[in-house]
């Protein structure tokens, strides 16, 4: 299995918008975790906000190393189960 990790930190804006940064890790092999830079890294500025009961995350990213993207552009759509 692999090992990776997600960090987000954000600002709340107001009860329907929020502004933050993300950062995604992949690190490799649960046995063997690779050197940094042979891991892909990647940052996003990122937007969520709610809109007719769904929750949106948009972001654009920027990859660290050879490893990663160098742009990225990201969307998560989430909604409930009722």
């Amino acid at each position: 299995p692999d090992l990776s990790n997600k960090i987000k930190i954000g600002y709340r804006v107001n009860n329907a918008y929020s502004i933050g940064v993300e950062h995604y890790s992949e690190l490799g092999q649960l046995r063997r975790i690779g050197p940094l830079n042979q891991q892909s890294q990647q940052t996003f500025a990122v937007v969520d906000f709610k809109r007719k009961g769904k929750d949106f995350n948009i972001g654009i990213g920027h990859g660290w190393n050879n490893f990663s993207e160098r742009l990225v552009l990201k969307g998560i759509v989430s909604f409930p189960f009722d």
